[in-house]
């Protein structure tokens, strides 16, 4: 019986997360087109000082690295998330 509940209780649980799951949107496969959306985008309080492709990349690249423990050598804005650095 107990069996059974979990069981169960691990379908439920399953479903009723499946909304919450992360995906990368459509059109944004590698670092550099995250970056090159980024850099494209304005704020319409307190903007940012440096908008430029480098600057960004270099934020999104640390915000992966810490997020993702991958080594920095293989964050380059031809990397995949799911292909080149095993994320899915």
């Amino acid at each position: 019986m107990i069996w059974l509940a979990t069981i169960a209780l691990g379908i439920i649980l399953h479903l009723s997360t499946i909304g919450l799951r992360t995906r990368t949107p459509k059109g944004y496969q590698t670092f550099g087109d995250i970056t090159k959306r980024m850099v494209g985008l304005t704020i319409a309080t307190n903007p940012p000082t440096q908008t430029d492709y480098d600057f960004v990349f270099s934020i999104v690249k640390e915000i992966v690295i810490d997020q993702l423990g991958v080594d920095d050598d293989e964050i380059v804005p031809t990397a995949r998330f799911i292909q080149d650095l095993g994320v899915g």
